[in-house]
C-alpha cells in the first residue's frame, strides 16, 4: 500500500508515524490517494476557513469536482476543525453558519461524498491513514474476486 498525495497540497500531513510510503504526484480528484487506484478512492483536505470559502465562493466548480468524482467508490472530505468551530462561526468570511451546514448537507445528499470534521493535524493524519487503509482492504478484496 502506497499513498499518493497531490503534487498541489500545501500543507502535506506527517504519516511517518504509520509506515506507509508517500508518492507526490497530480491527482484529478482530492488531496489524498492510493497507488493504481487513485480513480477508485480519493480523500479531499480543507482547512475551515478553505472549506466555507469553497462553498460560498466556489460552491459550483466544487460541485462539479465532486460531480466527476462520483464513479470513485470511496470518497471523503476531511475538515480539519471542530463542528463546534464552524457552528460557533470560527472562520473569516461573513457566511452564517447555517448556511455553511446547509450546505455540507447538500453536497453531501448530492454527491454521495461524507464530510469528516478532525480537531488537528494528527488527528486528520490519524483518519486518513485509516480511511485509505480500509479502502485499499476493500479494493484489494475486490481484486481477488475477480481473478477468481
Amino acid at each position: 500500500m502506497t499513498f499518493v498525495q497531490d503534487t498541489r497540497e500545501q500543507r502535506p500531513l506527517d504519516f511517518s508515524g504509520y509506515s506507509v510510503p508517500v508518492v507526490i504526484k497530480k491527482l484529478d480528484f482530492g488531496d489524498y490517494s492510493l497507488e493504481g487506484f487513485e480513480s477508485s478512492c480519493f480523500v479531499e483536505r480543507k482547512s475551515l476557513n478553505d472549506l466555507v470559502q469553497t462553498l460560498i465562493r466556489q460552491r459550483v466548480r466544487f460541485g462539479k469536482e465532486l460531480n466527476r468524482a462520483k464513479l470513485a467508490r470511496y470518497k471523503l472530505v476531511v475538515v480539519e476543525s471542530t463542528l463546534s468551530q464552524l457552528y460557533d462561526h470560527h472562520y473569516t468570511s461573513l457566511a452564517k453558519p447555517s448556511s455553511v451546514l446547509g450546505l455540507i448537507n447538500y453536497v453531501t445528499t448530492e454527491t454521495g461524498v461524507p464530510f469528516v470534521f478532525t480537531d488537528t493535524p494528527g488527528l486528520t493524519a490519524w483518519w486518513v491513514f485509516s480511511y485509505l487503509r480500509q479502502c485499499y482492504k476493500r479494493l484489494q478484496e475486490g481484486l481477488e474476486k475477480d481473478h477468481e
